[in-house]
Formats: structure tokens, C-alpha cells, sequence
């Protein structure tokens, strides 16, 4: 009896390892080789991660969103083994603000805050305005009073009424001011959004290794949001002299990544294509 309840709890614990799912490992990626063609460019970049013996899920993320899934490779270097290589998108990546964005905003919220500090003038002055209008009638609230005191508190309303008059004109030309610079300001910041919160392309490895290790990768890919074009300067130096003719390219990307300091190659091949021989057919003529 004892016997059967050792031999149940030795295959619960072996149920309770064995179904325990590994979270997946996010792994940045640094680019460092790009071959640009005329209407489609191919990403080279290498990456490392440090995987636990067994089974490991390696994400590569923040890639681009416009790469052919069919043109994706991974190449692994160390006592590993690649199980699988496949493509996904990622429509909920919050990506780090970067730091123009974060003195955009923090210009927009003090921005805000004279604004409401400003109407919060404004609405004082109409408060004191309509108690000046409401208390305007003193003559028949006080028959006693003389016609001095009548010029003297004529003398105040006016006084103080053109006083609260040029306020408000000077808090208006203020409050457009702010909501001009806060127009501004949004917008950019509507821009800068827009290309941020962009969704993004990831490459999900399953690797199996017998002992933890540094593994070393070499991911390819193919985008087809870039290129480039032939341009040419024609430089004259004189009416004698031969002309110069420069053979310049126009390149563009529109990855949504950062090309910065990578081995660049232009080409007018077509990675589409395939690098075998066609078999051509014979045309037979009858006559």
C-alpha cells in the first residue's frame, strides 16, 4: 500500500516538472551589415544570449514590421541546437520614450498649467467686473451722499473698471499665445507618436542545449520598405576643360530602425529571384 502511494507522488512531481513552460527570452539584436537594392534591402545582424541546459524560447525583438517572413534566417554558433525559426508581429510593444519626446511633453504640461493658471485670472477679473456692475446704482441705496462722494466713487469705477478692461485684454493675448505654442507642441509630439508606437516584427528561435552556454547568432532578412536610386553630377570647370561626371546614389529606408554605423552595399540585384540556373525548354517549330 505504501508501495502504490511512493509510485502516485513520484508521477505527480514527474507531471509537475515536465509541463512547467519556460517564459521566452527577449534578445536585442544589433545591425551590422546592409545590402540595399533597388526596392528592397537585406539586414544582417548578430546577436548573443546566454541559454540554461534544455529548451529555450529566444525572441528577437523590436525588428522591423516590413520583413518578408520567407526571407528569414538564423544561423547559431555554439554546442546548441536550432529547433525551429519563425516570424511574428507585435501590435502591444511600448517601446522607451525617447528623450525629445519626454521634454515635449514636459514643455506641453507646464504649458497647460499657465493656461489654467491664466484663466483662473481671467475669471476673477469677470467676477470682480459683474460685483462693480451690481453695486454701480449707490445713489438710490444712499441719499446721503454728496456730490463729491459721487465723483470720487464715479472716479473708481472708471479707474477700476478700464484697469480689469486691459487685464482681460492682456489675458486673452496671453491664453492665444499659450494655445498657439501648445498647437505646436502637440503636434510634433503627435508626429513623433505616430512612428513610435509603430508595430513591430519578431524572430521567435526554440533552441535545445545539454549545458548552459553563450550562444552567438547571425540573423538575415529581407525588407521591402527601402532602396535606392542612380543620381549623377555633371562638374564643368571650365569650357576647356573635360566634364566630371559623378555616379551618386539616392538610398532610403523606411524600416522604422536605425541604420547607424553598418557596413553599407548597394545592389541592382533582385534577392526575389533564385540564384539557380533556369532550365530552358526547347520551341519546336512543325511545319
Amino acid at each position: 500500500m505504501k508501495k502504490a502511494v511512493l509510485i502516485a507522488g513520484a508521477g505527480i512531481i514527474f507531471l509537475q516538472v515536465f509541463s512547467k513552460t519556460e517564459e521566452p527570452i527577449n534578445v536585442p539584436s544589433k545591425i551590422e551589415e546592409v545590402t540595399v537594392f533597388l526596392s528592397s534591402a537585406q539586414i544582417k545582424s548578430r546577436a548573443e544570449k546566454l541559454i540554461e541546459t534544455g529548451t529555450s524560447t529566444l525572441v528577437f525583438e523590436n525588428l522591423s514590421q516590413y520583413i518578408d517572413a520567407n526571407s528569414v534566417q538564423v544561423e547559431g554558433y555554439g554546442p546548441f541546437t536550432i529547433l525551429s525559426v519563425s516570424h511574428r508581429m507585435n501590435y502591444l510593444n511600448d517601446s522607451k520614450k525617447p528623450q525629445n519626446i519626454i521634454s515635449l511633453e514636459d514643455s506641453l504640461s507646464e504649458l497647460n498649467t499657465k493656461l489654467e493658471l491664466n484663466k483662473g485670472l481671467a475669471n476673477i477679473y469677470e467676477q470682480e467686473k459683474s460685483l462693480l456692475d451690481a453695486n454701480k446704482n449707490v445713489k438710490g441705496q444712499n441719499s446721503n451722499l454728496t456730490s463729491e462722494d459721487l465723483e470720487d466713487i464715479a472716479d473708481f469705477f472708471r479707474l477700476r473698471m478700464s484697469d480689469i478692461m486691459l487685464k482681460k485684454i492682456e489675458l486673452i493675448k496671453i491664453a492665444k499665445e499659450l494655445n498657439d505654442q501648445i498647437s505646436r507642441i502637440q503636434n510634433q509630439l503627435n508626429e513623433f507618436n505616430a512612428k513610435r508606437n509603430q508595430p513591430t516584427s519578431e524572430i521567435v528561435v526554440e533552441v535545445s542545449s545539454d549545458s548552459r552556454v553563450t550562444a552567438k547568432f547571425n540573423l538575415s532578412y529581407v525588407i521591402n520598405n527601402a532602396g535606392w536610386s542612380p543620381a549623377y553630377d555633371i562638374r564643368v570647370k571650365d569650357t576647356q576643360s573635360p566634364a566630371a561626371l559623378n555616379y551618386k546614389a539616392n538610398v532610403y529606408q523606411n524600416s522604422g530602425m536605425d541604420w547607424d554605423n553598418v557596413k553599407l552595399n548597394l545592389s541592382t540585384g533582385n534577392p526575389s529571384l533564385s540564384g539557380t540556373k533556369p532550365q530552358m525548354q526547347p520551341w519546336i517549330l512543325n511545319f
